[in-house]
C-alpha cells in the first residue's frame, strides 16, 4: 500500500486534502466516475504516523516541478515576497 502526501516545501497550502485528491486524479491513481462525477471509495485518509505504523510506502506528490527539483537537491522552497515586499 502507498501513502501519498503533498510536498509544498515551506509554502502553506489551503485545502491540502482536496489538492491531494486532484493531484492523484490527474496522475490516474484514483478515478472519478464520469457518469456520476463521484469518486468510488478507492482510498482512505490517515495521518502519516499511522501510515508508517502500517508500513505503507510513503510517496510525495510535489506541488510543482520547482519544488520537486529543490527536494531532490535537498533544498527548501522559500515563500515569495508578497505584494508589499513581506514574506
Amino acid at each position: 500500500m502507498k501513502f501519498y502526501y503533498m510536498d509544498a516545501g515551506n509554502l502553506n497550502l489551503a485545502n491540502p486534502i482536496d489538492r491531494i485528491k486532484k493531484a492523484l486524479t490527474q496522475r490516474g491513481l484514483i478515478r472519478i466516475d464520469p457518469e456520476t462525477m463521484t469518486q468510488p471509495e478507492q482510498y482512505q485518509i490517515m495521518k502519516a504516523g499511522d501510515a508508517k505504523l502500517k508500513s505503507y510506502e510513503i510517496v510525495p506528490i510535489y506541488l510543482n516541478d520547482h519544488i520537486r527539483i529543490l527536494a531532490e537537491q535537498g533544498k527548501q522552497a522559500e515563500p515569495k515576497a508578497g505584494k508589499w515586499g513581506k514574506k
